[in-house]
């Protein structure tokens, strides 16, 4: 089994290891993953596998989908073992339109995006009902616009700094590898610790925590 440490959740200290549902990768709370994929299918059975851990680990689990295709994958996970539409309905999964967290602007905020996270977390922390929460979210559509995707990759940096470090959790931010401009590509892996790609989970030597991060560009 290949084992790898988030490193930056309140949990990563007592070095317990959370699987995540693809391969036998285990990681700790903190983790931060940019999984690629080459296809919807591939994306698919790596959503559907990282909501199915959660469930069963009773995590809290909130998926961003980016339309029904998302939704009816994240609703199939149900077997034996898990009562998807029961998990719904009690909050444990929660699904959430990209469009409803666009931002106050209807445009992409970073400082928007930031506070209905922190939002999010806060109602998990007020709830105790879960120890650990996992995020999962299809990022490529914030791509298509090059007018925005600076600041998507701004949400990706500051996600490490500002919303990690207050609740155990785990962040997976899928990219359609199709859509990921090359001009995006250094500065999306500066932004994750760990990299998900061609069904390997490796950590990133070239992460930057986001104070660093915003020195390299010059803001």
């Amino acid at each position: 089994m290949t084992v790898l440490s988030g490193g930056r959740g309140p949990d990563a200290m007592a070095g317990e290891m959370l699987d995540i549902g693809i391969g036998d990768y285990r990681v700790s709370a903190g983790a931060h993953i940019w999984a690629l994929y080459e296809a919807p299918a591939k994306r698919d059975a790596i959503l559907r596998s990282f909501v199915r851990s959660a469930l069963l680990a009773d995590d809290k689990c909130i998926c961003v989908t980016d339309g029904s295709p998302m939704v009816r994958t994240v609703m199939s996970v149900g077997d034996g073992d898990i009562d998807v539409a029961a998990s719904s309905a009690s909050g444990q999964l929660e699904l959430i339109n990209a469009s409803d967290i666009t931002g106050r602007s209807g445009e992409f905020s970073v400082s928007d995006k930031i506070d209905f996270w922190k939002a999010a977390i806060d109602r998990v922390k007020v709830a105790r009902r879960h120890q650990r929460i996992r995020f999962v979210g299809d990022m490529s559509s914030a791509l298509l616009d090059a007018s925005v995707a600076g600041d998507v990759i701004r949400f990706e940096s500051a996600l490490n700094g500002q919303l990690l470090p207050l609740f155990p959790q785990v962040h997976m931010c899928m990219y359609d590898l199709d859509r990921v401009a090359g001009a995006f590509v250094v500065d999306l892996i500066s932004a994750h610790p760990k990299v998900y790609v061609n069904d390997m989970l490796v950590e990133n030597p070239y992460s930057m925590g986001p104070e660093e991060w915003l020195k390299t560009i010059g803001k």
